[in-house]
């Protein structure tokens, strides 16, 4: 029982997608997949950033098409820094594991798999509902029935309260 009610389809179904995050979570650790999304998004960054001045360098050995060497050039950033972090992050996990530490970061990492999950979770739920006018994706009744969709249908928003505005502006379209 989940809140008081009954586990429902929508329910049972919602809630397999966070058994492989428990498992990444196990298997990983906090550090490791905090390294992960910081890799990520410090990668997009970089990339976006320092890319001109990369492709800048590059035009002066590639002879092709300058849209060619844009796109490798943030591909090239965006792998470097990806790496990067991510070898940084074993690196302290594995100082972590030597401290005895080991243990801790891998609950954190549970934790940390299951919100990160959740979040996924609640803006795909939040993006099918955008479209919810022309394409209904499940019935409406067995979604207000679900607690665990319910939750995850107000996670995001309240986060990324933002997402209002793209929701009003999918409306449109």
């Amino acid at each position: 029982m989940i809140m008081g009610t009954s586990l429902i389809v929508v329910d049972l179904i919602l809630l397999l997608f966070f058994v492989p995050a428990i498992i990444v979570g196990i298997r990983k650790g906090f550090v490791r997949q905090l390294a992960g999304l910081i890799a990520l998004i410090l990668g997009v960054w970089a990339g976006y950033h320092f890319s001109s001045f990369l492709s800048g360098k590059l035009n002066i050995w590639l002879d092709t098409v300058s849209s060619f060497v844009d796109i490798l050039s943030f591909t090239l950033i965006f792998l470097a820094v990806l790496l990067g972090v991510t070898l940084l992050g074993h690196f302290i996990s594995g100082i972590i594991k030597i401290a005895l530490l080991g243990w801790l970061d891998k609950i954190l990492g549970v934790i940390f798999a299951i919100i990160k999950t959740a979040f996924i979770l609640s803006i795909v739920i939040y993006i099918l509902n955008s479209f919810d006018s022309i394409w209904s994706f499940l019935p409406k009744k067995s979604l207000a029935d679900s607690d665990v969709y319910l939750f995850l249908e107000r996670l995001a928003p309240k986060v990324f309260p933002y997402l209002k505005n793209l929701q009003e502006i999918t409306l449109d379209i």
